[in-house]
């Protein structure tokens, strides 16, 4: 015991265990899985591993759009994945700000909103 480095185990099983849960995430969004991630995006928020998590769904939503083999089936993996942001961020945010379901009369939107019609995730 005094040759180990308890601190430096801590984190390595600490951050283990943080890409075990958005590897869980990415797995359960990819397989369509009607899994509760909630525990997953609450630990990373209170372990302060939410910018990590956050950069895993978006590539998944961005890459859902590029497989190309079921378009539709691929857009609602996408469409998830950004409901998961919005779960992460409500989380960030400790459930205060109430219930928002997205930013559609929101002008600065509109070419994001264009982007999205047009087939382009990225």
């Amino acid at each position: 015991m005094s040759l180990t480095h308890q601190e430096a185990e801590l984190q390595w099983r600490e951050e283990l265990l943080f890409l075990a849960g958005r590897r869980r995430v990415a797995d359960s969004l990819r397989r369509r899985s009607d899994v509760c991630m909630l525990p997953s995006f609450r630990a990373a928020v209170l372990g302060g591993r939410q910018e990590a998590l956050l950069e895993a769904l978006d590539g998944i939503a961005a890459g859902s759009g590029q497989q190309g083999a079921e378009s539709g089936a691929e857009l609602g993996v996408a469409a998830r994945c950004l409901s998961c942001i919005a779960d992460v961020l409500v989380c960030m945010a400790g459930g205060r700000g109430g219930l928002r379901s997205g930013p559609a009369a929101n002008e600065a939107w509109s070419s994001a909103y264009l982007l999205l019609e047009e087939g382009d995730l990225r």
